[in-house]
């Protein structure tokens, strides 16, 4: 099997918690050889072999969150990341993943 390179958009993942804990649960999926991620970038970046992206997508909906201020009160809000060929700049020139 070849290594597959997914790329999803998460704009309004700015909950730093959040993200780090979902980089850990995509990270122990078995068949997940690199994940990185830039918030300020909005975008994440999975290589793995064999796994199926339905998981990765409920792995990431489950995980991953934002946080909106809503008059004086900050809550949690949902992230949908979307699939697309962004090109991150938080990854090194070559593929080679930075983590």
């Amino acid at each position: 099997m070849h290594t597959e390179h997914t790329e999803l958009r998460i704009e309004g993942a700015n909950c730093p918690d959040c993200l780090n804990a979902t980089l850990d649960a995509v990270r122990a999926l078995p068949g997940v050889a690199a994940v990185t991620a830039s918030s300020t970038a909005g975008c994440l970046v999975i290589d793995h072999t064999g796994v199926d992206e339905s998981l990765l997508a409920a792995v990431l909906h489950d995980k991953l969150h934002g946080t909106a201020t809503f008059g004086a009160e900050l809550v949690m809000v949902a992230v949908d990341p979307i699939t697309a060929e962004l090109n991150c700049t938080h990854c090194n020139p070559g593929g080679d993943h930075g983590h």
